[in-house]
């Protein structure tokens, strides 16, 4: 079981390193699966963009100018988390995911695209919210390793 997990960047830059990653993987002919949140034009909105084909999906709704609530929709995070799912294989060499939060806290998101990944024996590279550090060290058994914010450890992690 591998995994490794970024943790205390600002998020854009996480995201950044991530689906700059993947990309690099995928460019150099590696089977790669996952998706990546992606900074949209408003600054509450966020997409998830799929590693491989970039296409999109965005994971918050619009609840007004003066809502105060979460703004995630649930129902597009679990669409995503499901197209995740059903592109893991046992061919595939690594599973990116944009992050570990509340929802797979409490069992739900990329929660069940983890599991799947680590059953099927694929590297899984996330970033964890430290808000939900605990809940994560809880999933992973504490064998998950915490990872520095540069695109030459990850690889080097990866490769090892």
């Amino acid at each position: 079981m591998r995994i490794g997990y970024l943790q205390g960047g600002r998020r854009t830059d996480i995201q950044s390193t991530l689906w700059g990653f993947a990309r690099d993987l995928i460019s150099s002919g590696h089977r790669v699966a996952g998706m990546v949140e992606r900074p949209a034009a408003l600054k509450r909105d966020s997409l998830l963009a799929d590693v491989v084909s970039d296409v999109a999906t965005c994971i918050f709704q619009d609840l007004g100018s003066n809502a105060q609530s979460c703004a995630l929709d649930v129902a597009a995070l679990t669409a995503a988390s499901g197209l995740v799912e059903a592109a893991l294989t046992g061919e595939t060499e690594l599973l990116i995911l944009s992050k570990f939060g509340k929802l797979e806290s409490e069992g739900g998101g990329f929660r069940g695209a983890i599991t799947k990944a680590l059953l099927l024996g694929v590297p899984v590279l996330t970033s964890v919210n430290p808000q939900f550090d605990a809940e994560w060290q809880d999933f992973t058994g504490g064998m998950a390793m915490l990872l520095p914010l540069e695109a030459a450890t990850l690889r080097a992690w990866w490769q090892n």
